[in-house]
């Protein structure tokens, strides 16, 4: 047995069969019992508030008051056939599209409509609103209360353990001189259980919050780091002496990952380290130049072998920012890497993503319009109807409505199924409690906790077999119940899921999955023009890049991940492998990030090496690359298979040249140093490209066209 899910139902069953009772026996009012015990079922069952426990106390506070704006709005209205669908449209827009501001806002989304459809889809006279907003306040402190001192349960879905775990095996790779091929196993291991866990379907926020994008961010700079030590554990060289100070930073920074992403306190200042990166990486280079090997292979292995540790460095400086950031903590002074996420105040990120998102482009802005119509037309249908219990179309139309066709359908057949078994399970109850409210009033208790586990263990369709006895009891209590009751529900749901699949069809039918290969394959051409501008200026043929381009990178790959979250929360069939995608996003992220760690180096390095020859070769495999990288982005947007990658270009007997004429050359051998780094970048974007295709080519992912 679930224990989780056992321990969730026991308090769901408290919070609920009390103020239900409290009204229906205590109070005598219908309405008060009702409210109160959807409000503290909501809270409970629906919503998904994590995090620590004041902060989850003060989302139900917050909730509790919208629903008591939202009761009041729609009971005022419910009789009025044209003014409660307008309502139910104005206030399910206006929820659904603060999902935006990520958190809790998406957490609490379908609970708060909940609260207008509940109180549209009752029709009663003004006199019952003071019962309603008693129940809801009454309901909502009995959740409250429950979810302190009941079994306070963790709902945090840290992926931190893992990801520290990661992180410490990594640092262990760059200390141990034995078993290194051990310990990147276990960080390979648990990088591919986060990245399995993150394609996993199911709920969760589907706007990213800072934190979410910090751990998308980690898990790339965990993946460049299994590359870069791999490749040192896989060909052990000895270390040049002024590589060690960059192994010690690294060390260091993966340490500070480790001890956040376990829980720990910070044992390192991640905005620092960043700083001693940026420089180290010219001292170190100047360093090797004065101190290196007179013998000029000596000399080029050490350079390159530099090269890589001032990679892990850059790497390891990143990631333990980003597990700083995605422990919940903020940075103690700007940083390039993390700044433009976190730079406004709270206020303005809000405004910023509000208006941001008021597009037609936008899949909160579309998915907000596509609940409110649905909701609404349900609504407009049991007022032309003149349906018994109207609240159960319309709760059904707001289950099924997803930001796809094909996940509305797929949702759809869940809660035709799941209602068809609960029907049959109401029928038993029916037919043997037959009037005797006496039995009802033992079974409720019983069915409140097996609706709540079944939800939490067989996902929506044992949630909706739960729900739909739990309201044959609820209201049997409140008046005698005959199966016709259950057949009522059944044909409620009915209709109230034909809505949401005729609004989900016609209404931007493809969703999030039809957008995401579009936005994934626009960043990746944002990331590849600020490689190909890098690029142009290192080799002496463009001038400094400005900031515009990452900012245009910034917005696109913001796109990506929320396109990327709703997709996934949906469970949509139209992403193919739900695992290719976040890696294909830490692929566009990690190009885009691959040329902020040669910043560092003074411009036309082979230049001033006198290396003509390998400056050509260099610049021509940069147009190869960036030329393949496009061909990738198109291919997303046609959904074919990119054309195959031809990997590293071989380049020893043009370097074996520029170090002979470099290391002869007054000052040639720091322009030496610089010139090995490029050509090492040069090399990991080309090893980049072949990942990258290789992912697109195993498929299946999906059209990019449509949406």
């Amino acid at each position: 047995m679930d224990r989780a899910a056992f321990r969730a139902g026991l308090r769901a069953a408290v919070a609920v069969a009390i103020p239900f009772a409290v009204g229906r026996y205590v109070l005598d009012q219908p309405q008060f019992a009702v409210f109160a015990s959807f409000t503290a079922l909501a809270l409970l069952a629906f919503a998904d508030y994590g995090g620590p426990m004041p902060a989850r106390l003060g989302a139900i506070g917050v909730t509790i008051a919208v629903a008591l704006v939202l009761v009041t709005l729609g009971t005022v209205t419910s009789e009025n056939p044209w003014g409660s669908p307008i309502v139910v449209g104005i206030a399910a827009f206006a929820v659904a599209y603060a999902q935006v501001l990520g958190g809790y806002f998406v957490a609490g989304t379908n609970t708060v409509i909940l609260f207008v459809v509940l109180s549209t889809g009752m029709p009663v006279p003004e006199d019952a609103l003071g019962w309603r907003l008693a129940g809801t306040l009454a309901g909502g402190a009995l959740a409250a209360l429950v979810t302190a001192l009941m079994w306070p349960e963790r709902r945090d879905r840290d992926l931190g353990p893992s990801l520290g775990r990661a992180a410490a095996a990594l640092r262990d790779c760059l200390v141990r001189e034995d078993d290194r091929a051990a310990f990147l196993d276990v960080a390979r291991t648990e990088v591919r259980e986060v990245r399995a866990r993150m394609a996993a379907p199911g709920p969760r926020a589907g706007e990213p919050t800072v934190a979410y994008r910090a751990g998308l961010r980690l898990t790339a700079d965990l993946d460049r780091l299994l590359d870069r030590i791999g490749r040192t554990v896989r060909r052990p060289e000895p270390v040049p002496p002024a590589a060690v100070p960059l192994e010690d930073l690294s060390v260091r920074s993966l340490d500070a990952a480790a001890a956040v992403l376990g829980g720990g306190t910070p044992v390192a200042d991640p905005v620092a380290l960043r700083r001693e990166a940026r420089e180290l990486l010219p001292a170190t280079r100047a360093g090797l130049a004065a101190d290196g090997d007179p013998d000029p292979a000596v000399f080029a292995q050490q350079a390159e072998r530099l090269a890589v540790a001032g990679e892990i460095a850059h790497a390891a400086t990143r990631a333990a920012l980003d597990a700083h950031v995605a422990s919940g903590r903020m940075p103690s002074a700007p940083d390039p890497a993390i700044t433009p996420l976190l730079a406004d105040t709270p206020l303005e990120v809000a405004l910023r993503r509000l208006r941001g998102n008021l597009t037609f482009h936008s899949v909160r802005f579309r998915n907000a319009l596509r609940v409110a119509a649905a909701l609404a037309t349900a609504l407009i249908l049991v007022h032309a109807f003149d349906l018994s219990h109207g609240f159960w179309v319309v709760l059904a139309t707001l289950t099924v409505v997803r930001s796809a066709s094909s996940t509305t359908g797929l949702t759809a057949r869940q809660v035709l199924l799941g209602t068809a078994v609960g029907f049959v399970v109401a029928l038993i109850v029916v037919l043997g409690a037959e009037a005797d409210s006496h039995l009802y009033v033992f079974l409720l208790g019983l069915v409140i906790w097996g609706a709540v586990y079944a939800q939490r263990t067989h996902g929506l369709v044992g949630g909706q077999a739960g729900f739909t006895v739990l309201v044959v009891v609820l209201f049997g209590l409140l008046a005698p119940a005959n199966w016709t009751l259950a057949l009522v529900r059944v044909e409620d749901v009915v209709i109230g899921a034909c809505v949401g699949v005729l609004i989900g069809i016609v209404a931007w039918p493809r969703g999030p999955a039809g957008q995401l290969p579009a936005a994934l394959a626009a960043l990746v051409e944002r990331a590849c023009a600020a490689v190909r501008a890098e690029a142009a200026y290192l080799l002496g043929r463009g001038a400094a890049p400005g900031p515009g381009l990452d900012d245009a990178t910034l917005a696109a790959a913001r796109r990506v991940e929320d396109d990327l979250a709703v997709a996934l929360a949906e469970r949509s069939p139209d992403l193919g492998r739900n695992e290719t995608w976040p890696g294909l996003l830490a692929d566009a992220v990690e190009l885009w990030y691959s040329a902020w760690w040669v910043e560092t180096l003074p411009p036309r390095p082979l230049q001033s090496a006198g290396c003509p020859r390998l400056s050509g070769s260099l610049e021509t495999r940069v147009e190869a690359i960036t030329a393949g990288y496009d061909a990738a982005a198109a291919a997303l947007r046609e959904g074919v298979p990119p054309p195959e990658a031809g990997g590293p270009v071989p380049d020893d007997a043009e370097v074996a040249r520029c170090v002979a004429t470099a290391v002869a050359a007054t000052g040639g051998r720091e322009a030496l140093v610089g010139a090995l780094a490029i050509r090492s970048w040069v090399r990991e974007l080309e090893a980049g490209l072949v990942r990258m295709t290789d992912r697109l080519r195993a498929g299946p992912l999906g059209s990019g066209k449509g949406g």
